[in-house]
């Protein structure tokens, strides 16, 4: 059963005859899309922030300060559609089998069983996502469980009006500091191959959570 959703979704009432879509299978599209999508922009004044773009192998979100990507197969044709109604189908639809068609122009459509809902795609040049995403020689990897525990203590010692923390790792020492200084987790042994890597940086720890726990459950090492 699907509920009643924006002006924006054509359901099976589309002009376009379902058999005319070229429905592929894809049982992760909507979870992927779900989780994705809380990086997009709320602001009205900014419609190509507001959608969720597939572009290229990747499924890409921003509101103009964080950009997240997942590396997912995707159609040839660049799309994006709204962020919102892409949350309200994956709770109507509950993870059943997906299958999902871009073929028809300024259109998607997502079938589960007998239900077929159409999304109009938001027709707005989407940025150059990839352009911001950092290019670099090395990788340090962090238990995921480790950070998002160090964010947590870090944010209840935060200055409500700055919410900053530093994060140090030096070879296998990892540090996780914030107001003052205060040191909050010394040598957890949490980090993996870093030998000979010394990197600093600071983050809003309310943000380094949303972010953490949007990684799926299967990934317990976090790559900075």
């Amino acid at each position: 059963r699907v509920p009643k959703l924006e002006t924006d979704i054509m359901s099976n009432e589309s002009q376009v005859p379902i058999s005319q879509y070229d429905f592929q299978s894809s049982p992760r599209f909507l979870w992927d899309s779900d989780k994705i999508s809380r990086f997009a922009s709320d602001d009205d004044t900014r419609p190509a922030l507001q959608g969720i773009c597939y572009d290229n192998g990747h499924y890409v979100a921003t509101n103009g300060y964080v950009c997240a990507y997942i590396k997912r197969p995707t159609a040839d044709a660049k799309i994006t559609i709204q962020a919102d109604l892409v949350r309200k189908i994956a709770k109507a639809f509950k993870e059943e089998d997906v299958f999902v068609a871009s073929n028809i122009p300024n259109q998607v459509a997502i079938k589960s069983g007998l239900n077929v809902i159409v999304i109009s795609t938001i027709n707005r040049d989407y940025p150059k996502w990839d352009a911001v995403i950092p290019k670099t020689d090395y990788e340090i990897k962090i238990s995921k469980a480790w950070m998002i525990d160090a964010a947590k203590t870090a944010l209840s010692v935060c200055d409500d009006r700055k919410k900053i923390m530093k994060f140090s790792i030096d070879g296998m020492k990892v540090l996780a500091q914030s107001k003052g200084d205060t040191s909050l987790f010394e040598d957890a042994g949490q980090c993996e191959n870093n030998s000979g890597y010394k990197v600093g940086f600071h983050v809003n720890p309310e943000l380094l959570i949303l972010c953490l726990e949007a990684l799926t459950h299967q990934h317990d090492i976090a790559t900075l």
